[in-house]
């Protein structure tokens, strides 16, 4: 089973990411097929001079314009099918890639790989010792995927990008990743489009560490990254096929304004989150 692996950046020097560097640890210790993409969307380029280009073929991309996800993960996918590797591992910059989560993954390929309904593979992410990802999907409202809890998920479920393995030939059916979601939401675009097409996802029975900016207030400011992950919020929510959903996501986003008011010291969460129901639901023309 042979990967293409894309690991994204953003000022970070590739020696100190954790995802480089746990993926190297892994190559040393079992004999994997892979080829790696380094997409640094960093302002200034670096030298691609870590050992891992000594064991395997290994692709540095600078993108000064910082354009997220997207242009990686497609870049990857080209590479993917030049190559002829069925299969696309995304990395943010900071997962703890494990021997048990090659394992898991190998072990799952062999079983199902065949089997084209199955169009990617998501091992349990942790953040701070909690479980926060995979989680089931229903009507907007997400529970979290026990961590006990692995095989096929016939019910949607929505994963995060990182670690997550998906099919080359399904994502070039559809088009390749979608340009609307250049960064955030990228994740819930990919796990809709899967379920929206009759595939399925396999969790695995695996935990990876791994650090969620979203989970850290102080790299979350109210402007402009909280405006921009709203703006895609609001196109995720608003695209899909239910009316019950997006009525599910304007009730949430109006008790989100109250939460932000009354938990966050910096009221410009609360007030950005207003701007954008008043501008979108209330004063918008119709």
């Amino acid at each position: 089973m042979k990967l293409q692996a894309v690991v994204v950046l953003y000022k970070q020097k590739i020696a100190e990411s954790k995802s480089i560097r746990s993926l190297f640890d892994r190559i040393q210790s079992r004999n994997l097929d892979i080829d790696l993409l380094i997409y640094d969307n960093s302002p200034s380029p670096q030298s691609c001079e870590h050992a891992i280009t000594t064991l395997i073929s290994v692709i540095y991309t600078h993108d000064p314009t910082n354009g997220g996800l997207v242009p990686a993960y497609n870049q990857g996918l080209v590479l993917a099918k030049e190559s002829g590797t069925d299969w696309l591992l995304l990395l943010d910059q900071d997962t703890i890639l494990t021997d048990r989560y090659f394992e898991t993954l190998h072990g799952a390929i062999r079983e199902h790989g065949a089997d084209a309904r199955i169009a990617a593979y998501a091992p349990h992410i942790i953040v701070r010792g909690k479980c926060v990802a995979p989680s089931w999907f229903f009507l907007g409202v997400h529970r979290h995927v026990k961590i006990s809890w692995h095989g096929i998920a016939t019910k949607p479920v929505i994963g995060i990008n990182s670690a997550t393995v998906v099919r080359v030939s399904y994502v070039g059916s559809i088009g390749g990743f979608d340009e609307r979601f250049p960064l955030n939401f990228t994740d819930y675009w990919l796990y809709r489009e899967i379920y929206r097409s009759g595939k399925m996802v396999i969790v695995l029975d695996c935990g990876l560490d791994h650090e969620l900016s979203a989970a850290n207030r102080d790299t979350f400011r109210p402007v402009p990254l909280y405006r921009d992950v709203l703006y895609h919020e609001g196109l995720f929510y608003r695209s899909s096929q239910s009316r019950i959903v997006v009525i599910v996501f304007w009730s949430r986003l109006m008790l989100r304004v109250l939460k932000h008011y009354v938990v966050f010291k910096d009221k410009g969460y609360s007030r950005t989150t207003f701007s954008y129901i008043w501008r979108e639901l209330i004063a918008r023309p119709r």
